[in-house]
């Protein structure tokens, strides 16, 4: 599914495109900016991205691959960026999110969404180290009065972050409280057995003493006539 959205300076609207055919005259019209979304495009897709944009190759090769971690590159004029979203289906005991592969121009932002998931925590601090690279001005395009929302995002992220830190240990404490109840019930488990078979050797032993005693005498083994 493909979306454009298009604001033009002094109106007090957003428009909404589905004509790919209207990029080129966009992107040269500095009085415009624009997003367009492309949610689980096909290959077929990747001309937009190629042809009218004129994106590195690897960066669309990076879009179509799943399982990425956060990052962000800047090339001539535009920056390329991989973030996570918590999927809006995640239950509280189930945290998942979807890739959000995405370019960002002089009046241009590009979305492309895609299916593939990673933990929460496997991504949250790269993608911490992302916004704080967008929200300290290291990219000329990421400047100016913009700023302060990036770090807004950046301390939004930095709570995520905590929070999953937080959890993990939570867990991790849980599991090790677990683990030593099961390993202080398996000592008490070994201690019986133990005790049960120090009392299993001794009636062996008699018993054994015993029957060669008895052999010895002749009162076992001897056959009858």
């Amino acid at each position: 599914m493909i979306n454009l959205f298009i604001y033009r300076s002094g109106s007090e609207s957003v428009e909404q495109s589905g004509s790919i055919s209207d990029i080129p005259q966009l992107l040269d019209d500095k009085d415009v900016v624009f997003w367009l979304d492309l949610e689980a495009p096909s290959e077929a897709d990747d001309h937009i991205l190629l042809d009218v944009f004129k994106f590195h190759p690897l960066t669309v090769e990076d879009c179509r691959a799943n399982r990425h971690s956060p990052k962000i590159e800047e090339f001539p004029g535009y920056i390329y960026y991989i973030l996570h979203a918590v999927k809006t289906d995640a239950s509280p005991d189930h945290f998942n999110t979807i890739e959000l592969d995405g370019y960002l121009g002089d009046n241009e932002s590009i979305l492309h969404l895609k299916r593939g998931v990673l933990r929460l925590r496997r991504i949250s601090a790269r993608q911490l180290d992302v916004i704080y690279r967008m929200s300290h001005g290291q990219f000329a395009l990421i400047s100016g009065p913009v700023l302060p929302f990036y770090r807004d995002i950046y301390d939004h992220i930095g709570r995520v972050t905590d929070l999953a830190e937080n959890y993990r240990d939570l867990i991790t404490g849980a599991l090790d409280a677990y683990l030593s109840v099961v390993s202080n019930r398996l000592n008490e488990i070994m201690k019986v057995l133990t005790i049960f078979s120090a009392i299993m050797a001794v009636m062996i032993a008699i018993t054994t003493g015993m029957l060669l005693m008895f052999w010895k005498r002749g009162w076992i083994g001897k056959q009858r006539g």
